[in-house]
């Protein structure tokens, strides 16, 4: 079974859990959905999906492979990334403010703005082929 398949399967069952609570109720912890070659088991308790296949005189099931562990250790990372840059920054997102700078830091930055266009015009003048003027 593919992961795409397995995910769209477990969503339909989750659909069908969710719309229904009495049938997770009445039938107990799991729900099966028959499918090609087997059934589908939901633990309506943990959303585990596994695929069941008849073994000889019973059933062998074996758990979908399932991202959902994957994508919440990665969410949980870029949380904890987020915290540490927010708290590097002087933590703006908690206040809603960021730090603008001070009027000494803008006059350095246009300063140093200004001494470059400077220095460009005049490596354009200096390259400039006779009688262009700039």
């Amino acid at each position: 079974m593919r992961p795409r398949q397995a995910i769209l399967i477990l969503a339909a069952l989750s659909a069908t859990a969710l719309a229904s609570p009495g049938l997770a109720q009445n039938s107990g912890r799991f729900t099966f959905q028959p499918m090609e070659g087997g059934l589908l088991r939901l633990d309506t308790e943990t959303g585990q999906v596994s695929h069941c296949t008849r073994a000889g005189d019973s059933f062998a099931c074996r758990s979908v492979a399932d991202d959902r562990a994957a994508m919440q250790d990665e969410i949980d990372r870029l949380r904890r990334e987020n915290d540490q840059l927010r708290q590097a920054a002087g933590n703006p997102g908690v206040t809603g403010k960021i730090p603008l700078p001070s009027e000494e830091e803008i006059d350095k930055a246009m300063g140093m703005f200004e001494r470059l266009m400077r220095r460009m015009m005049r490596s354009f003048r200096e390259e400039s082929p006779p009688g262009d003027k700039l």
